[in-house]
């Protein structure tokens, strides 16, 4: 009880841990974030060292290519090599590693050599210890002090949204939603994406007939949306089932809404003693979308998302709604 635990991670301390407690570094910003585990009555700061290391040894379909012994920074070590399949945007890669663990079997080392179209290879070193409580600061896991440094969906936004200065999105939160995920990529043809996405915190916990408020913000710029326009004019025939319901001007850019009419309700399954969930309506089963056209961006809302009927965003006034509350985020 008197104890942390802590792992550095080629020299940089990266994680440390209380309790049930972890901070973990972020290695954007170098701004710690905090998070929880939640398994009872097990050694937290242990089980945290080890996870993900073990995992790679005993999970489902990994195969064990040979168990030995070897040396890491003078230390005597046990080394495990592992491949496993895994499936990848569609393909299949192999992913192989070697975990080196010490006579407690807590990670001193781990390569991960994989293959997914291109070859990548990463090597990290670890040095995995417990300390003294006061080798760290008092208030290291107060969580006012965790908050403060911990990176919000602002720090996330305007770093993700910088290749387009300007982003559009909902603010965080909105009404009972929060933004859950924000990310960039670069595509195919060098253009930029951004993603944002919105959920309602433990979504569904109430059972089946619970809310699940959720919605998804694309932006693009004007060419990679004509050319994914190209591609799904090509590849979906779907896409050209979708009507139009309404069109308005949003912050300057036009704006059209598409409905995905279903063509039959898909019902959901009943799990165990729960009651049998409402079944939905076709018109509940329907995907709806926005697509803002900007001077230099395109913005795309999807609330497809959520079971049918339990999403209040999914339907032509929801969308009315959503769109009437965007905002832009000046990210420059």
């Amino acid at each position: 009880e008197r104890h942390v635990a802590r792992i550095e991670r080629d020299g940089e301390v990266y994680q440390i841990f209380d309790a049930d407690r972890l901070a973990m570094l972020d290695p954007l910003d170098g701004r710690y974030q905090e998070s929880q585990y939640g398994w009872d009555g097990i050694d937290e700061p242990l089980l945290g060292f080890s996870l993900g290391y073990l995992a790679r040894i005993v999970a489902e379909r990994v195969e064990n290519k040979g168990i030995g012994e070897a040396v890491v920074d003078g230390v005597p070590a046990i080394s495990v090599a592992v491949q496993q399949e895994a499936n990848a945007d569609g393909g299949r890669r192999t992913e192989k590693a070697t975990i080196y663990l010490d006579e407690s079997f807590l990670p001193l080392k781990m390569e991960l050599d994989g293959d997914a179209g291109g070859q990548y290879r990463t090597t990290h070193t670890y040095r995995s210890e417990y300390l003294a409580r006061d080798a760290v600061a008092a208030d290291f896991f107060s969580f006012d002090r965790l908050r403060a440094a911990a990176k919000t969906s602002d720090d996330n936004l305007r770093e993700a949204a910088k290749p387009f200065g300007t982003a559009y999105w909902l603010g965080d939160p909105f009404e009972e939603m929060i933004v859950e995920r924000v990310g960039a990529q670069t595509l195919d043809d060098g253009e930029p994406q951004l993603n944002i996405g919105y959920g309602a915190p433990n979504a569904g916990a109430g059972g089946r007939d619970a809310p699940f408020p959720c919605a998804h913000i694309t932006q693009y710029t004007v060419r990679a949306w004509d050319d994914r326009q190209k591609l799904i004019a090509q590849n979906n025939p779907d896409a050209a089932k979708r009507v139009e319901r309404d069109s308005r001007t949003v912050l300057g850019g036009e704006a059209h809404i598409f409905e995905q009419p279903a063509d039959r309700v898909f019902e959901q399954p009943r799990i165990g003693d729960q009651p049998a969930p409402t079944p939905p309506t076709l018109a509940e089963s329907s995907g709806w979308s926005a697509e803002i056209t900007f001077p230099a961006a395109v913005v795309e809302l999807i609330v497809s998302c959520g079971p049918p009927g339990k999403n209040r965003y999914r339907t032509l006034e929801g969308v009315r709604h959503l769109l009437d509350a965007l905002q832009p985020f000046d990210a420059r």
